[in-house]
């Protein structure tokens, strides 16, 4: 079980970098259109703005969020043992 954990952490955690450099090739280029449709100065240019920003801020997040998971399940849990020593002291 623990391997099926550790592949599947390790395919989370590529599955993010993937997406990552998706999110960075594609905000580059949504952000020209993005600034040429700001400087027309109407509301739809506004409008188009923060709905990209909102896009770009949200799949970051996930990205965020995958890696995390990726990484927790990649780590191994160190159990913690208590020495013959320790037993008997306050």
């Amino acid at each position: 079980m623990n391997v099926l954990k550790k592949i599947t952490g390790w395919f989370l955690f590529l599955f993010a970098g993937c997406l990552s450099l998706a999110l960075l090739m594609s905000s580059l280029n949504a952000i020209v259109p993005t600034i040429s449709e700001f400087k027309e100065s109407t509301a739809s240019g506004l409008g188009y703005l923060m709905g990209s920003l909102l896009v770009i801020f949200v799949f970051g997040l996930l990205i965020k969020y995958i890696a995390k998971l990726g990484l927790k399940m990649i780590k191994s849990k160190v159990i913690v043992e208590d020495s013959i020593d320790d037993i008997g002291a306050l």
